[in-house]
């Protein structure tokens, strides 16, 4: 085991600029080593970023999401106590489980499209300094408090992730920004570590399973789509 040298390489958002040049770099210089490339391929990727390595016999590419595994489901117990508020969200939910005549939205980063707004969470990563880059599901509140009048007219009741299919990131956010926004806007990462120092109470980062909503209200819109739609197309710069 003390010899065991690993030879598959999996690079995730390979097609977007920067990944791959890595991808093709490594494809090329390291041609004993299979290289998996996995990409969803939306709005930032391109496949033709990886022509130059598409010949080669240790490239593969797989279209994928990494963010699109299985998220919390509503029946799952909240796990994450890191501060008082998750703490008293968790209990008062468990709380409410107990009436039949109560609907609970579980909304996450809600984001709309007043980028005027402080509380908008467009608005706030915007402005910090630095801000950590992790995938998370999030709630455009444009598209999702329409539903939330229809859910009442048809007495939906129980828990719902409120949240839009699938996450994205701090980064793919401010990507955006900078696309449709301000083009001049710049930003600098930081580790979860280096947060931890400088936050009063830990934060959670998940992904939440909205199939159950999704299934109630087909029409429903995943993350990056909602977001370039209702608040990023009608904030365009001209």
């Amino acid at each position: 085991m003390a010899n065991y040298t690993p030879k598959n390489i999996l690079i995730t958002g390979a097609a977007g600029f920067i990944a791959s040049h890595v991808a093709n770099r490594l494809i090329r210089s390291y041609p004993d080593y299979k290289i998996v490339v996995l990409d969803k391929l939306d709005y930032c990727s391109n496949l033709k970023n990886l022509n130059p390595s598409r010949s080669s016999p240790n490239f593969k590419f797989v279209k994928g999401d990494i963010g699109s595994g299985i998220g919390f489901k509503e029946e799952d117990t909240p796990n994450f106590i890191g501060s008082f508020y998750s703490k008293t969200k968790a209990m008062v939910e468990e709380l409410l489980k107990e009436y039949d005549n109560v609907c609970t939205l579980r909304v996450r980063m809600p984001i709309s499209s007043d980028l005027n707004n402080p509380r908008n969470f467009i608005t706030k990563i915007a402005r910090y300094n630095k801000v950590v880059n992790i995938p998370n599901s999030m709630t455009i509140l444009d598209e999702l408090l329409p539903i939330s009048i229809e859910m009442a007219k048809r007495n939906l009741r129980g828990i719902w992730n409120f949240t839009n299919p699938g996450v994205v990131s701090h980064n793919e956010i401010l990507e955006m920004y900078k696309k449709y926004i301000n083009p001049e806007f710049k930003w600098v990462n930081f580790t979860l570590e280096e947060q931890a120092k400088v936050i009063v109470a830990p934060r959670s980062n998940n992904e939440l399973d909205a199939s159950k909503l999704k299934k109630e209200f087909p029409e429903l819109m995943s993350i990056k789509e909602s977001l370039i739609k209702y608040v990023f197309e009608p904030n365009k710069k001209h």
